[in-house]
């Protein structure tokens, strides 16, 4: 049996790297796998199994196409995301029509037992390319042309994402504690972002935007002496996982998606849970609550770990091994995803 992997080609995205990398390390395995862009399903059933990378987007954003995966496949599998304490109705919707449904994490196994039989669940971690995040380090001397402008901030230099909902993101706080500590600001831009930063930010920042290849994602960790990513929603935040695996500090928050990786993090406490039902479009139809940080103790941290900068980078650098021994794309498709389909009988 044979795997397609439907996702965003022509968006790349952190969806787009992990399903690159599952097809990778399913080939290296001797599976027969490949890459399918979401609006462009195969119109005959070749005996192969789609994997949704993820489903609800599918649904989202070519339901369609859905319907086309639904009567062409033999077998329909792949992730679901959870951006809050529920998941979305149209992950909820399209996860009881799935043979399996993979869950990011063993947090989210009691929440989606709600809505799919247990014997249609199984925990399948997001993970990273081991080759990508192994190569040798960048500096500011070789630093990609299109980071150069990072490359001459003074140290120390901190990266944020704002790739995403503010609100969800704890974006708004972040910025805001930055405003009053002393440090260049590198931050990820998407076109709907950079007003927000503006706004919240006030301040002078060097922003990143637009494609970046991983390797120059790579570089970009590299650059920088810290990443703050205390988001209060999501399913993984891949970004939080690059960064531990090229040995940069990281602050997370305690929400659920991080704690499997708050071993390797300074993890900021959540401190309040807001109902965001309402809060994002309504195609997505998030629901449940995401939780919120404190300013002050988020500035606490961040000022913790700039006093003692070069000790938390130490300890980084020597527990990068382990991040990526952890999170490795292949380990994952030997231990979690060939066992799961092996026991469903589809290999």
């Amino acid at each position: 049996m044979s795997i397609d992997v439907v996702t965003f080609i022509d968006r790349p995205c952190s969806w787009t790297k992990v399903a690159k990398a599952l097809v990778k390390y399913l080939r290296r395995d001797g599976i027969d796998a490949r890459l399918v862009e979401m609006s462009r399903i195969p119109t005959k059933n070749h005996g192969r199994i789609a994997w949704l990378a993820p489903a609800e987007w599918v649904a989202i954003n070519h339901p369609m196409e859905l319907r086309k995966i639904l009567k062409t496949y033999e077998w329909v599998a792949g992730w679901v995301s959870m951006d809050s304490t529920e998941p979305g109705y149209v992950a909820a919707w399209v996860a009881k029509m799935m043979d399996l449904v993979a869950v990011t994490g063993a947090f989210a196994l009691d929440t989606w037992s709600k809505y799919v039989d247990y014997d249609r669940l199984a925990v399948v971690h997001l993970g990273i390319d081991p080759e990508t995040f192994t190569v040798e380090r960048f500096n500011d001397t070789n630093a990609p042309r299109r980071l150069k402008p990072v490359a001459t901030l003074p140290h120390p230099r901190i990266l944020v994402f704002a790739a995403h909902d503010a609100i969800r993101k704890n974006l708004d706080i972040v910025l805001e504690t930055l405003r009053d500590i002393d440090t260049s600001i590198v931050v990820r831009t998407s076109p709907v972002t950079r007003k927000v930063v503006e706004m919240h930010l006030a301040k002078p920042f060097a922003e990143v935007s637009g494609y970046l290849s991983d390797l120059e994602m790579v570089a970009l960790y590299d650059l920088v002496d810290l990443v703050v990513i205390p988001s209060g929603a999501g399913s993984c935040e891949l970004p939080a996982v690059e960064a531990l695996a090229r040995g940069v500090p990281v602050i997370t928050s305690t929400w659920h998606s991080f704690s499997e990786y708050l071993p390797w993090s300074v993890a900021v406490p959540c401190s309040e849970w807001v109902d965001v039902s309402l809060d994002i479009p309504w195609v997505l139809a998030t629901r449940g609550k995401t939780c919120r940080i404190k300013p002050d103790i988020l500035k606490t941290v961040i000022e913790t770990v700039l006093s003692d900068l070069e000790n938390f980078k130490r300890v980084a650098e020597a527990r990068s091994k382990e991040v990526i021994e952890a999170w490795s794309m292949d380990r994952i498709v030997r231990e979690e995803v060939i066992p799961v389909l092996e026991a469903k009988g589809w290999i």
